[in-house]
């Protein structure tokens, strides 16, 4: 799934819809932990409540410094 969901990311990039992104994070979380940091990184499209949200439940700790310091 990760690797399915880097190929979309690559081919279409920040032009996807932005809803997109939000379940791009939802999946990432679930089925690629290791890429979502990068992902989140990239993409400033995700809503950053829902992706804190998810971080959180998931224990994704580096995830979630990253966000705090994006909103702060």
């Amino acid at each position: 799934m990760a690797q399915y969901l880097d190929a979309l990311y690559k081919v279409e990039g920040k032009e996807m819809r932005p809803e997109f992104h939000g379940l791009i994070v939802s999946l990432y979380a679930d089925y690629g932990p290791d890429k979502l940091l990068q992902f989140l990184k990239s993409s400033d499209n995700y809503p950053m409540q829902d992706a804190m949200r998810i971080c959180t439940l998931r224990k994704l700790y580096p995830e979630m410094i990253y966000l705090l310091g994006k909103i702060f």
